[in-house]
């Protein structure tokens, strides 16, 4: 006699809520040392965790996103330019309740610097660089690894962080919500 067991995942609804989320942004930073872009955070529903595919996708929220220059933001010492930002929310097709909570324009200070030793199996290329983020009064922390956009179009662009040219801040991990 045989036992046939077989490890079952529900299926995506498409229905939420989310319970997983992963915030990209690209920037630019400009002349003056302010940033201008945007920000996506992608939501995705519980089964996306143990099988991480488009199919659990839920729907995104596009955000605006600008930073004034602040040396003295706190945290990561290393970092070559820390800016105060205002995040404000533009364009989503998620449910409206799923995108009320204010954590998702919570975010007061941004900086790009070396890149987490620990996250370097991470890196989308070679040459990334890190992003760090901070909330109210913490200090920036590690969020993930920033990219020339050029170098990922595998044009020559930037050495390291430079006006005008933009670049995609990659996550390094997922929030769960």
């Amino acid at each position: 006699m045989f036992l046939l067991l077989l490890a079952c995942t529900s299926a995506p609804s498409g229905t939420g809520p989310p319970s997983w989320g992963l915030q990209y942004a690209s920037v630019s930073p400009g002349d003056d040392g302010a940033w201008r872009g945007h920000s996506v955070w992608t939501f995705y529903e519980e089964g996306w965790s143990q099988e991480p595919s488009a199919d659990w996708h839920l729907c995104s929220l596009l955000q605006t996103l600008e930073g004034v220059p602040d040396p003295a933001i706190a945290g990561c010492p290393d970092c070559q330019d820390k800016v105060r930002v205002t995040v404000r929310n533009l364009e989503t097709d998620c449910e409206p309740d799923w995108v009320e909570d204010a954590s998702f324009t919570a975010p007061t200070a941004m900086a790009v610097g070396p890149a987490d030793p620990d996250m370097a199996d991470r890196a989308p290329h070679p040459d990334s660089m890190g992003w760090y983020q901070a909330f109210g009064d913490e200090e920036l922390a590690f969020q993930g690894h920033a990219t020339s956009e050029d170098a990922e179009l595998g044009r020559e662009g930037p050495d390291g962080w430079a006006p005008e040219a933009w670049y995609t801040l990659w996550p390094s991990f997922a929030w769960s919500l």
